[in-house]
């Protein structure tokens, strides 16, 4: 029986200048996990290069993310879920110029098996031909890919994943011209189901209306849908995969009209739940695409907005009198700009002036201070420079999760449980230098914090959205890149609040061992949203497709298979995996 282990997620960057990106993992058996992703960019059509990314399980503590060119931003979105037992996963790479590449792989059943892969390409200013690859299996040991070669070296990343509790059809056809179609498909419950689609086409310059979305008609019918009738064949894979336990399958088909939007869901479990993108349909608004078009608009991101199930342990409180955790004054804390704080915070009254981070020297002119005003709303200071003055209200009493990202333009990003709410503008960067770091007070026996504080987290990088909302109901790892700072409360006894960072460990100050107290946060870890992001939003209809697939801890794999039909302006992110 297969039984799913853990599910880890996060987002990786890579930057302008790089074109490859690492994220340090927990430890995973590799043939027992596979990786999947989103993404989206604000790269150009006419660099292909800079948009294609390749994802590979590097080694058992690491993932890498890595594209051809260095050309603009990708934000990716990453799930990687790992089983007991039941399923088996293999990985592999392969490059090929040729147009074809095969290749060998351990036996398989071919009828519980199937493909993802992710590729990359080293040239070609146009979305054609070689942007697309058709993975299949050519036997029970091999794999064939396909595309229409223009004699660029395409990088292929594939998983090949046999799970002992599915079915499995493999689908080789192909689609007419015709903008609308069906494939009749072996009976199957579409309420347990998904569809997983790759293809090529020999057309030089691929057109957006031969990109095909793919959802199921009916127990024995696909439905192949392309905006407009196209010029040319499609030569394409389908698997329809069949899970053995229970699924529900509902579809929604909202309007999408800017770069970041939110889709409502039937609740998912987030800890046990992953993401699968279809594939898209554009509009003949737009029917070419080619160098006029812009990547950025074409490409999404898909995360789940919610909370993970998560026991903290313990936590400090605070009375609000002279009681702090004094950090030192380490040159780790010397920020200017471009930084994250963030904690879960209990306040035990919101009416006065507190802090939970500060740092501050006594002529007021060093240091920053982030905390809660005497009319409860959210500040940051940086001090002899700037009051950063939110109107994002704390209620007392209630466990709330708050950060603050000050930006490289100086700007004060305000977060509350994972949402951004606020931004405040600002014109010049902080200035700390030379004095100590305190949690629960400002920094010069001034403005205590009162109540509970928990997951302390210093970064010396502005967060991403995304970032923040995947992460703020869970712990990460202490290796974590630009982690400077992270001071989890778990000890119960002494006055060494321990860094997971190894940078700085804290001293209780008028504080003992009653201050260390038990976290009585309680997190669901469901998620009723999905959010769909992109870099910026054209005014062109169209419409994809995507499946939520809800996991049970150490329980068949599969509890329930939602798949959701939306409606975008623009071109969607292609299915690689």
């Amino acid at each position: 029986m297969a039984s799913v282990e853990k599910i880890t997620s996060g987002i990786a960057i890579i930057n302008p200048g790089s074109t490859i990106t690492n994220v340090s993992i927990t430890a995973i058996e590799i043939d027992k996990s596979f990786l999947k992703i989103t993404w989206y960019s604000n790269t150009g059509s006419s660099d292909m290069p800079s948009f294609h990314v390749g994802a590979r399980i590097a080694s058992s503590t690491q993932l890498q993310f890595e594209r051809i060119e260095s050309n603009g931003t990708i934000n990716i979105a990453w799930e990687l879920v790992e089983f007991s037992d039941g399923v088996k996963v293999q990985h592999g790479q392969s490059i090929t110029t040729t147009g074809t590449a095969n290749a060998t792989i351990a036996a398989v059943d071919l009828n519980k098996s199937f493909i993802f892969h992710t590729l990359m390409n080293n040239g070609g200013i146009n979305f054609g031909t070689d942007d697309n690859v058709r993975a299949r299996f050519s036997s029970n040991t091999t794999l064939e890919f396909t595309y229409y070669s223009h004699s660029n070296t395409i990088t292929i990343d594939w998983q090949v994943i046999e799970y002992d509790n599915c079915s499995v059809q493999q689908i080789d056809t192909t689609i007419t011209t015709a903008n609308n179609q069906n494939i009749t498909i072996s009976p199957i419950d579409a309420s347990r189901s998904f569809v997983i689609g790759a293809f090529y086409t020999t057309d030089v310059f691929m057109y957006s209306n031969e990109i095909c979305q793919l959802t199921f008609n009916s127990s024995t019918q696909l439905n192949v849908a392309r905006y407009v009738t196209a010029s040319t064949n499609v030569d394409a894979t389908i698997f329809v995969i069949e899970f053995d336990d229970n699924v529900e399958t509902l579809h929604y088909i909202p309007a999408f009209t800017n770069d970041s939007y939110l889709q409502s869901i039937t609740s998912v479990n987030t800890d046990y739940s992953i993401i699968n993108p279809s594939q898209l349909c554009e509009s003949s608004v737009c029917p070419t695409f080619q160098t006029d078009d812009n990547m950025s608009n074409t490409a999404f991101r898909f995360i789940f907005i919610g909370s993970s199930i998560t026991n903290f342990g313990n936590c400090l409180s605070f009375n609000g009198s002279p009681e702090c955790v004094r950090l030192g004054n380490s040159a780790t804390f010397n920020l200017t700009n471009n930084f994250t704080l963030e904690c879960w915070i209990k306040p035990s009254v919101v009416n006065i002036d507190q802090r939970m981070i500060g740092s501050r020297s006594d002529n007021f002119n060093n240091g920053i201070g982030f905390g809660i005003n005497s009319s409860g709303n959210l500040i940051f200071t940086t001090f002899g420079i700037q009051d950063f003055n939110s109107s994002i209200t704390i209620t007392a009493g209630v466990w709330t999760h708050v950060a603050v990202v000050f930006t490289s333009g100086n700007d004060a990003r305000f977060f509350r449980n994972g949402q951004f709410i606020e931004q405040v503008n600002g014109s010049s960067a902080a200035n700390i230098s030379g004095i100590d770091m305190h949690i629960g007070q400002m920094g010069d026996d001034f403005q205590y914090f009162s109540g509970l504080i928990d997951e302390v987290r210093m970064w010396n990088i502005a967060k991403t959205d995304a970032e923040i909302t995947l992460n703020y109901s869970k712990s990460v790892l202490s290796t974590t890149q630009n982690l400077i700072g992270y001071w989890k409360f778990n000890e119960s006894t002494g006055i060494i609040a321990n860094d997971e960072t190894n940078n700085n460990n804290g001293t209780l100050i008028g504080m003992d061992d009653a201050n260390w107290v038990t976290n009585d946060l309680i997190l669901d870890g469901t998620s009723s949203q999905v959010q769909i992001k992109r870099y910026n939003s054209p005014s062109i209809s169209s419409t994809t497709a995507f499946t939520t697939i809800e996991f049970s801890n150490r329980q068949p794999l599969i509890s329930r298979v939602r798949v959701f039909n939306l409606s975008f302006h623009r071109l969607g992110t292609p299915f690689f995996g």
